[in-house]
């Protein structure tokens, strides 16, 4: 093995993680695949700018012909070697043709989807600089399954395998050229991708923290097509499902928000879905609960959904991304909607409806139009007896 070849592996990065498969196998094959031109850069921190800067710091000195970065899929049964990374819209492709490098072996597949998390960034950014710098790299992202008794042998033998061939891939290169001096060498200009503009910084943690206020949060299932309990603090006594019920009286302050989605099964079904809101007094005294902030609003026509950069001024609250972003806008800036009771007086064991919105699917000609529409409520509200 003339060439030098760069081996890459990534840290845990949850809590109860004891390691992390792709430096498991780093591990086994340096301990025991002791080629003098392996370089392992190991435990790379899970975060796309760093692990990007020291991979691309070590390109830079160690010049190798060959770099398979590895990474973690836990629910991947194989070794799988990704042909691509994308960001946003572009686009970049490996060198190496997978389908040879995989030859003969049952125990590698080829994956068309990196993922869309911090291995897929190491490896777009890693493919964005071999291409603006036109280096003779080739370069394949492989994740590695989880590691188990079973499985281990077949693995580090198949790894072992891409480990050779990927070496043989700057030999056979070499070999060619010589008996092809006549056929001209045309390198195709690489499409420019996003600049990644490194600058460090401190990161500080910001002064608050959680409060305790309770929340009601109705989202799942986020897409609702018939009727039935979404969710309930009642108690689950003379209920018909208990289970539906989870018995947990609000008291004091509580907030209160839904999202859900209906959607028409066909352009025949134009039934009228309501979210409704039912408040009860399970006490034997008189309870008042107080409305402080509330706002509703349904995808179409009043927030329909929408994509805005990152960063946009919302001084007056005339900015928003749907219908959750927009019914925030109105509870941060402490309103409440006109069609919300200011408060509700509920005597001793009767129940009283908060709201009741509908989700409508209208009909134009033979058009169905809004089929989809998600209503936000939001309620900061507070039970006095």
């Amino acid at each position: 093995m003339a060439d030098k070849i760069l081996l890459t592996s990534f840290d845990t990065w949850l809590p109860h993680q004891k390691s992390n498969s792709s430096d498991d196998l780093l591990n086994e094959i340096s301990i025991n695949y002791t080629d003098p031109q392996l370089t392992f850069l190991r435990r790379l921190p899970v975060d796309v700018q760093i692990a990007s800067c020291r991979v691309i710091a070590k390109i830079n000195k160690l010049q190798p012909s060959c770099l398979i970065c590895c990474g973690m899929a836990q629910r991947r049964p194989k070794l799988t070697i990704e042909s691509n990374a994308t960001w946003g819209n572009h686009v970049f492709k490996t060198s190496v043709d997978l389908s040879q490098l995989t030859a003969g072996s049952d125990g590698i597949e080829i994956s068309h989807d990196a993922g869309k998390f911090v291995c897929e960034g190491l490896y777009y950014s890693v493919l964005n600089y071999i291409s603006e710098l036109h280096l003779n790299t080739h370069c394949i992202f492989i994740h590695i399954p989880i590691l188990t008794e079973r499985n281990f042998a077949g693995i580090v033998a198949d790894f072992q395998l891409i480990i050779y061939r990927m070496s043989c891939l700057k030999k056979i290169t070499y070999s060619m050229l010589p008996l092809l001096p006549i056929l001209p060498i045309v390198q195709a200009t690489p499409t420019p991708g996003p600049q990644f503009v490194l600058q460090p910084q401190e990161v500080r943690p910001l002064p608050g923290q959680l409060d305790r206020v309770p929340v009601f949060n109705s989202n799942s299932p986020e897409l609702v097509q018939t009727e039935g309990i979404l969710l309930s603090t009642f108690p689950p006594t003379g209920k018909g499902v208990r289970a539906a019920h989870l018995n947990f009286p609000l008291q004091g302050r509580f907030d209160l928000f839904a999202h859900h989605v209906a959607k028409a099964a066909s352009s025949e079904d134009l039934r009228t879905l309501y979210l409704g809101v039912i408040l009860h007094n399970p006490s034997t005294q008189q309870v008042s609960v107080d409305v402080l902030q509330a706002a509703s609003y349904l995808s179409q026509p009043e927030a329909p959904f929408t994509e805005l950069p990152p960063l946009v001024d919302n001084l007056f609250g005339e900015v928003f991304a749907g219908p959750g972003s927009r019914v925030m806008n109105d509870v941060l800036r402490g309103q409440r909607q006109a069609n919300w009771p200011a408060q509700l007086v509920i005597p001793q064991g009767q129940s009283q409806l908060l709201l009741n919105l509908p989700i409508v699917v209208e009909r134009h000609g033979e058009v169905v139009v809004n089929p989809v529409v998600a209503p936000g409520a939001v309620g900061c509200i507070r039970v006095a007896n």
